[in-house]
């Protein structure tokens, strides 16, 4: 593979990396932020997920991704065979390279690397067909020196009129051959299309950019190898469809219901997810005892009720009596809202004190099913499994 295919694929895989470290970058560069003004302002932080992809976070994302596109196509113009080209698209991906190392983390550290190396490598590669100058020679039929034999380019094997200075065709410069160096007998052949052999890591570029990579290496295969860019530009689509779909139903089953929009597997329910915990105390072998529990919406619908409906082994009045507090006032015992509310992103608390009617064992296994009202109208319903200590 040439040097400025592996410069231009290096810089390119570096651009997806630095892509994918910008989502980690604008979600640590938000939660920074968020607790770096809590801190001045005193304000609590951001908790909740939601909260942390507001404005901070699309900026950062933004800043992020608009560098790794342009290292991608600063890779992509590296492929040029003009020189010039080449090394615009170098500068272009190592500036942006350096401008987008702080939202992406580095380009997730392994993009800065290969964006590096893809760099440097694109600067330092010369025209093909050239001279060490970067100019053509004339490549055919010149006889001996002075000749006006029928010439052709070295570079594109276009005809060269005679006292020419530069090819029509595609404009490199025309040298006679230096001293010493043997003339051609016959014209340049430029090579079959379609028949060269591919390197198998342009097979990169499909699979880390799916659709995007399969139409790059399409376009600049396609004289090449015609065949292989065909099978690279099939395979990209049918993989992006692939990837698509196993990524809308990761985000479907687990992110989604993680964060309230759907139930999580096996429940059925469009539930937010509540998170809660608690211990049970008796002042001694058994007798009264007191329960605990706190609740943490990390959902994004406000919790309305909260209730213990059951308790086993059976200790009664616990059913009816306990009671979860937020900011001093409790929440309602039934789907309808009181007018007070847990919000997302808050924990509420609950303490009751049994009577010595309702003794508790040390060291008994207590399962409380919790039922949880949110505002929606949906409702949640837990167990919880707590052994009670002295």
């Amino acid at each position: 593979m040439a040097t400025k295919d592996t410069a231009a694929i290096l810089t390119i895989v570096g651009g997806v990396f630095y892509a994918i470290g910008g989502f980690s970058g604008a979600v640590v560069g938000s939660a920074f932020l968020s607790g770096l003004s809590a801190g001045v302002t005193g304000a609590a932080p951001a908790t909740g997920s939601f909260d942390l992809f507001g404005g901070t976070f699309f900026l950062i994302l933004a800043w992020g991704l608009a560098a790794a596109i342009l290292i991608i196509v600063g890779g992509v113009v590296m492929f040029s065979p003009d020189p010039a080209r080449r090394k615009r698209g170098s500068y272009l991906a190592i500036a942006m390279m350096i401008i987008g190392a702080v939202p992406t983390i580095g380009g997730a550290v392994i993009g800065f690397i290969l964006t590096l190396a893809g760099g440097v490598l694109g600067l330092g590669t010369r025209g093909e067909g050239t001279s060490p100058m970067g100019q053509a020679f004339p490549a055919a039929g010149t006889g001996a020196a002075g000749s006006e034999g029928p010439r052709f380019c070295a570079n594109c094997g276009a005809p060269l009129n005679p006292g020419t200075k530069f090819c029509s065709s595609c404009g490199q410069p025309v040298l006679s051959a230096p001293a010493g160096m043997p003339s051609p007998s016959a014209p340049w052949t430029a090579p079959v299309k379609g028949a060269e052999t591919i390197s198998r890591w342009w097979w990169l570029l499909p699979i880390l950019l799916s659709w995007i990579g399969g139409l790059i290496a399409y376009f600049v295969l396609r004289d090449r190898n015609a065949k292989t860019a065909r099978n690279m530009l099939i395979f990209s689509i049918v993989w992006t469809v692939v990837v698509g779909a196993i990524t809308f139903g990761l985000f479907f089953v687990f992110f989604a219901s993680v964060f309230g929009h759907v139930g999580a597997p096996g429940t059925g329910l469009a539930t937010p997810l509540v998170i809660v915990s608690g211990d049970i105390t008796v002042p001694s072998s058994n007798g009264p005892a007191v329960i605990a529990i706190s609740a943490l919406n990390v959902g994004n619908n406000p919790i309305t009720g909260f209730t213990i409906s059951s308790v086993s082994p059976n200790v009664g009045g616990i059913v009816n009596n306990f009671t979860l507090m937020y900011a001093g006032k409790p929440l309602s015992h039934s789907a309808l809202s009181s007018g007070t509310s847990l919000p997302a992103d808050s924990t509420g608390t609950g303490v009751l004190d049994t009577s010595s009617a309702n003794p508790m064992v040390f060291g008994t296994t207590y399962t409380l099913t919790v039922t949880i009202y949110f505002q929606n109208g949906v409702m949640q319903i837990q167990t919880l499994t707590f052994t009670a200590q002295i």
